[in-house]
């Protein structure tokens, strides 16, 4: 004779009561929170009293969250730059999932929560470096367009791209104290410049792009000094100006890299 299993206890409608206020709450709160964060991103005004600097006008907040608001507005922009605005992004996300799944019962799971915190700061970081290499910012802001967080991990690029050009010239002419890695500046240079000078810096004259591995196709110098004006700023609309697209720091280690092609010996001519 089969024993009967007792049934499983329901919950108390009190605790079931419990779970809905609460994801009501947070709901709300989410929401709320979402709509304060993109209204004082939307106005933030650098003529208000902020974090990164002082103001006299501190009577006459323009920013439409307040004082709270612009001081808010102004860390963000600082740290993040323009990838500040994933975080009403994610309120909104979370707030619709809380809605989604608000007849379903509330569970914790420690584990689950760190790699999702784990995966936002990774999220975070990228985001920043990214914003700071793709994105032209407006004087209006306290940063660059990926803050203070994505300038330091953006930077680093260009100073490696500058640093494998010149060590495909010469190793030897590599500036001192130019702390960038040429391995990392050839996997820009692939990307950024394969197309007109050729994957090895021979270049395509049907394009106008020099042979980069000779020292005397550089028009307007080929130090390493010139090599970065030259990326930064462009020549002649013959070649985009890479500051706004890709950041100093990315232009200094293409600069270098492209440097170091023109001095790789060149083989013997034929009689």
């Amino acid at each position: 004779m089969k024993k009967s299993t007792p049934a499983p206890s329901a919950v108390p409608l009190w605790r079931q009561q419990l779970h809905y206020r609460l994801k009501e709450g947070a709901l709300i709160a989410f929401g709320a929170l979402c709509l304060y964060l993109i209204m004082a991103l939307l106005t933030y005004d650098q003529s208000d009293p902020g974090w990164s600097h002082t103001s006299s006008n501190a009577a006459q907040v323009q920013n439409a969250a307040g004082l709270a608001g612009a001081f808010c507005a102004d860390i963000l922009f600082m740290i993040l730059g323009y990838f500040a605005y994933i975080f009403p992004l994610l309120l909104a996300i979370k707030a619709w999932q809380v809605f989604r799944h608000r007849h379903e019962p509330w569970q914790w799971s420690g584990w689950l929560f760190s790699w999702r915190l784990i995966g936002l700061v990774f999220l975070i970081l990228a985001g920043a470096a990214l914003a700071h290499i793709h994105f032209h910012f407006s004087a209006g802001f306290p940063g660059s367009a990926g803050g203070v967080l994505g300038e330091v991990l953006g930077e680093q690029g260009v100073r490696d791209v500058s640093a494998y050009v010149l060590t495909q010239l010469d190793a030897r002419q590599l500036p001192e104290g130019a702390k960038a890695d040429p391995v990392a500046g050839q996997k820009t240079f692939a990307t950024l410049c394969v197309a007109c000078h050729g994957p090895e810096g021979k270049g395509m004259p049907i394009l106008g792009a020099p042979d980069l591995t000779h020292p005397n196709a550089f028009i307007y110098g080929s130090s390493f000094a010139q090599l970065q004006q030259t990326i930064r700023d462009g020549r002649q609309g013959q070649m985009p100006a890479q500051q706004v697209l890709q950041g100093n720091d990315r232009v200094h280690i293409l600069a270098a890299y492209v440097y170091s092609l023109s001095r790789q010996e060149q083989p013997a001519e034929k009689e």
